[in-house]
């Protein structure tokens, strides 16, 4: 056996040992550290979920609640403390009704009250009809979430859900944001017998929270339409909301959902614009009765219709041949026949 083989086989053999040990080591180490063994695992898996709850209950805050104007609702959580001669802790659910359920106490209906007097109105009602002598404390435990309202040149109209210190602006955003037909800077705000028009432009540029108000329950926002596109819009509404399907030579051919006022060039926009093998200018569309409207790029869209974009003239003739690559050939084709005739 020769010198060069002998280190070889020396070589694989203190290679697979020195495996074979780190693998004993790693096994053994694992032993000791098994979380089955200890516990620790589950602990730890526990107070994660506990932490995850703790995270999904909490709705972030600009500042304080203000309790002369936070108006208190169903969903409002209340803490109640009662000190007497014994202490007594809630945790109080406002019920649909307006009301709460106080043990031992009786119903209290706070629906519509701001914080601060609610406070008091508690206090009073124990000391009142159960607790004479006792020690009484209430605050705000959990803030409400309720639905609004939205309508108009929305991305998605109907109803959201916001929480008793989301924005106006919040609801727009939770609804997809204006689309591009809205008219500018207009948003118009419906509560109780009121409407208010607020500028959003306002807020946004120059910071001002007056156009950016709190919501409300039975709030019903609405994002006016653009004058000039109005009438075409209401002429292509419709209530069924089936998918827009955008097929053809487009970036990422498929459906989308429907919105309103919105023409073929947008939803072909939507879907990344055509291929650089797409005819734009020759978009069709497909209605469901199987009408098909030619030259149909600026056209309204109804729900269910599909939007096919064609291939141009140039790809149907050569294929994925570039225009550089055909005129090279017709030259070599021109300089053959020449150098031939010569």
């Amino acid at each position: 056996m020769t010198l060069f083989k002998i280190i070889g086989y020396s070589a694989i053999c203190g290679g697979l040992f020195f495996s074979t040990l780190s693998s004993q080591d790693r096994r053994e180490y694992q032993q000791t550290i098994d979380p089955k063994k200890y516990g620790w695992q589950e602990e730890l898996e526990t107070a994660d979920d506990m932490q995850a709850a703790a995270y999904l209950d909490y709705i972030a805050l600009e500042r304080m609640v203000d309790s002369e104007t936070y108006i208190l609702g169903p969903g409002d959580i209340i803490g109640i403390n009662i000190i007497s001669s014994e202490s007594m802790n809630y945790s109080l659910r406002i019920l649909p009704s307006g009301s709460i359920l106080i043990p031992s106490v009786g119903s209290l209906n706070l629906n519509g009250e701001n914080l601060k007097n609610a406070v008091k109105k508690i206090k009073s009602y124990i000391k009142k009809n159960a607790y004479p002598n006792a020690r009484v404390f209430a605050s705000l435990e959990h803030i409400k979430r309720f639905k609004v309202q939205i309508s108009g040149a929305i991305h998605e109209p109907g109803f959201i859900e916001v929480n008793g210190v989301s924005r106006l602006m919040d609801a727009v955003a939770l609804a997809g944001g204006v689309h591009k037909y809205a008219e500018s800077n207009l948003i118009i705000l419906s509560r109780r017998d009121s409407k208010v028009n607020y500028h959003p432009g306002k807020f946004l540029m120059q910071g001002d929270v007056g156009q950016n108000p709190y919501l409300q329950e039975g709030d019903v926002i609405h994002i006016p339409f653009d004058k000039l596109y109005e009438k075409d819009i209401s002429q292509y509404s419709d209530l069924n909301y089936s998918q827009v399907v955008v097929i053809g030579f487009v970036q990422v051919p498929g459906g989308f959902r429907y919105i309103p006022g919105y023409k073929v060039r947008d939803y072909i926009a939507i879907r990344g614009g055509p291929t650089d093998s797409g005819s734009l200018t020759g978009a069709r569309i497909i209605r469901k009765d199987g009408t098909v409207i030619t030259n149909a790029l600026d056209k309204g869209v109804f729900p269910g219709d599909i939007i096919e974009v064609p291939a141009t003239l140039q790809y149907r003739l050569f294929g994925r041949t570039s225009a550089t690559q055909i005129i090279s050939a017709f030259l070599s084709i021109y300089l053959a026949y020449q150098a031939s005739i010569n």
